[in-house]
């Protein structure tokens, strides 16, 4: 009988062989730069929800090697720098990609034969150095030697700044949950002894403005020339000048959008990353969403991957929507993945590290909570991540708004087992914990620019933030009057921390920014919010 051409195909002398040969020039190239990444963030490289990951691999590169055999030679030459781009891409920035799919292109042409063979055994190589570690830099641990003794004579300090933090009195005025939410809030931070400002705002709507500026009370700062993204560091700082004037020893815990460490070589610094893999590993998420998180990060690190992430996100997903049909975000820059999970781990550490608080020590926090994306419930537990939100998507205002109350809530429960764990510590007699954000919640229709005629519900949740004070001879109380947060932490500095600060509820001015997120054009906060109460009214204290 004789042989199908199916059967014939497949009996062909070196078929098969090829075939290998060209799924291992896909496959170990790509799994090298995967277990790279891994070994990076110290993540174990058979845990569960990495086989999938892998399988897919596999399958992609069975794909690829056929369609690569089954090719005339000039789509081979394109698919080889092809292929050589994506990897390159996968691990180096800029330019690189560009160049690797120019040269991989000359040197298939020059050599007239297939470059399959020799990806193979470079990738065959790169897999056995990665998987056994060699040259691996692996993401650095944050940790740094105790902190050293302060002035015996001066209570310890907490300041933690929680990024978009909504404020009391910023909560959406529609919302119908506003007024309880109000009152959760107030009676939170009154029944733990805090005096809170509820009309409390900050002049900026963005970390890189309005950190730096709050840290030197108010005095404008330098603006670098395109202000977008991380990597800002502050070496002016009049806060840290006058703690150290005042005898006190510092420790900063960050991440990368602000460096308060650049201000003095003495700061025990510990640079935690708000993005990676660490805290997925060590969540309770099911295996599909860690799986998920790993395919987003790996997808996060190749430019061609983010420009696609976002191009499905912005444009694929809208026009979906209106059709009915419901797709899952990519969302895969790197904030909107993981930081809030690199947070909850920051949060952990310090509330063990304040346990151990002295006099004369003072713990300066920025921690990327509430921050989106709204990951965690009120007692700080991970939902899935189908119903995760972020401030501009993943559901409507309301929902946006409600996921990010319970990271609030969340937020909240960290501010008080910071306070039980000082309240443990060696500085427990007497000791002033500072709360408050660095802007607004943010979760607008549209954000105020310098060059827009601004909503003001707009304005209110981009700027309004929370400010909260508790200190030996600071008395409890809420007021809800205007606020501006650099002057509150001026007057509380200048009161040596025992006296509350006033709100100044003629100073509305806020600054709105241009497209590179440079301060630009001074407005007022609307008229309509946060009022000036009666002389002498506050709301009662809550016992503690």
């Amino acid at each position: 009988m004789e042989l199908s051409e199916g059967r014939r195909v497949l009996e062909r002398p070196g078929l098969l062989p090829n075939l290998a040969v060209a799924v291992a020039a896909v496959a170990l190239p790509a799994y090298a730069s995967i277990v790279n990444m891994l070994q990076f963030n110290r993540y174990p490289l058979l845990a569960a929800e990495l086989w999938p990951i892998y399988a897919v691999v596999a399958a992609a590169a069975l794909a690829g090697g056929a369609l690569y055999l089954a090719s005339p030679r000039p789509l081979r030459i394109l698919l080889e720098a092809a292929l050589v781009a994506a990897l390159v891409d996968l691990n180096t920035e800029g330019l690189a990609p560009l160049a690797a799919f120019a040269i991989t292109l000359l040197v298939s042409i020059f050599l007239r034969r297939p470059l399959a063979p020799l990806l193979a055994f470079a990738g065959l190589v790169l897999f056995g150095l990665c998987v056994a570690g060699v040259g691996i830099q692996r993401r650095p641990s944050p940790d740094a030697p105790p902190l050293a003794a302060g002035a015996p004579d001066r209570p310890a300090i907490l300041h933690l700044i929680l990024d978009e933090h909504v404020g009391v009195e910023g909560l959406h005025a529609d919302n119908p949950r506003s007024p309880q939410r109000r009152e959760q809030l107030k009676a939170f931070y009154l029944s733990h002894g805090f005096h809170l400002y509820g009309g409390a705002f900050s002049r900026h709507m963005r970390t890189t403005n309005s950190v730096p500026e709050v840290m030197n009370f108010g005095a404008t700062q330098p603006v670098r020339r395109d202000n977008r993204d991380g990597g800002l560091a502050v070496r002016r700082n009049a806060y840290f000048d006058r703690l150290r004037t005042l005898g006190y020893r510092v420790a900063v815990y960050q991440n990368g959008w602000v460096n308060l460490c650049a201000h003095d070589r003495e700061i025990r610094c510990l640079r935690y990353p708000e993005t990676g893999l660490d805290g997925v590993w060590e969540t309770a998420l099911s295996r599909s969403d860690k799986s998920a998180l790993v395919a987003y990060n790996l997808l996060a690190l190749s430019a061609a991957g983010r420009r696609i992430a976002r191009w499905y996100d912005r444009h694929v997903i809208p026009v979906a929507t209106r059709m009915g049909v419901r797709l899952p975000p990519i969302a895969n820059a790197q904030h909107d993945l993981t930081s809030s999970l690199e947070a909850l781990r920051q949060a952990r550490r310090l509330t063990a590290d304040l346990a151990g608080a002295q006099p004369g020590q003072a713990y300066v926090a920025h921690l990327l909570l509430p921050h989106y994306p709204y990951v965690a419930r009120e007692d700080c537990t991970l939902k899935p991540r189908r119903e995760w939100r972020h401030r501009r998507q993943l559901g409507d205002l309301r929902q946006r708004e409600d996921a990010s109350f319970e990271q609030v809530l969340c937020a909240s429960r960290i501010v008080e087992e910071a306070v039980a764990a000082l309240e443990r510590s060696p500085a427990r007699n007497g000791f002033v914990v500072i709360v408050h954000g660095d802007h607004g919640s943010r979760i607008t229709r549209r954000d105020p620019t310098a060059s827009q005629r601004p909503d003001d519900s707009d304005l209110v949740a981009s700027y309004a933030t929370i400010f909260a004070v508790r200190a030996p001879g600071v008395a409890p109380g809420y007021e809800a009057a205007a606020a501006p947060i650099d002057r509150l932490l001026a007057d509380l500095v200048a009161a040596d921390f025992a006296r509350a600060p006033r709100p100044h509820a003629d100073d509305r001015r806020i600054v709105l920014e241009d497209r590179l997120w440079r301060p630009t054009r001074a407005v007022l906060m609307p008229e309509s919010w946060a009022p000036v109460p009666a002389p002498g009214l506050q709301l009662a204290a809550s016992p503690r």
